[in-house]
This record gives structure tokens, C-alpha cells and sequence, in this order.
């Protein structure tokens, strides 16, 4: 399935596949993964870490928290 084929709930969902199972991305891969320009992946996220429990660290890599909900 090509990117611009995907939902925005399928786009979420493979950003949020990776950081589950500990991969760090930049925004970059972000818009890579799922098509969107940089605005588009940063909104995404913005949207993911209201729910996921994610952040971005200072080397620009989004990450999930350690199961203590530390960075």
C-alpha cells in the first residue's frame, strides 16, 4: 500500500506500531513512513502524544516512556 493510499488512522497506527515496540523515529522517518509533509508528521504526533505515552528527545528522536513513565 503506497502512503498517500493510507488513513490518517492507518498512518497513526504504524507510527505508533514502531514506538510500541521501542524503535526511536525522527520527524523525518515520520514523513517518510507515512507520506505527509513535515507539518503533517509533526501534527501527528502532537495528536499521538495526547494518548500514547511518547516524547521527543533533545537529539529530535520520538521515543516511547520506560513502563515507570520516565524519559
Amino acid at each position: 500500500m503506497e502512503c498517500n493510499d493510507l488513513t490518517a488512522q492507518e498512518r497513526a497506527a504504524i507510527v505508533t506500531w514502531r514506538l510500541a515496540q521501542g524503535q526511536k523515529l525522527t520527524t523525518q522517518e515520520i514523513m517518510r513512513l507515512t507520506g505527509l509533509t513535515r507539518e503533517g508528521a509533526w501534527y501527528l504526533m502532537m495528536r499521538l502524544l495526547r494518548v500514547v505515552p511518547i516524547f521527543c528527545d533533545d537529539g529530535g528522536e520520538w521515543e516511547k516512556l520506560d513502563s515507570r513513565g520516565e524519559l
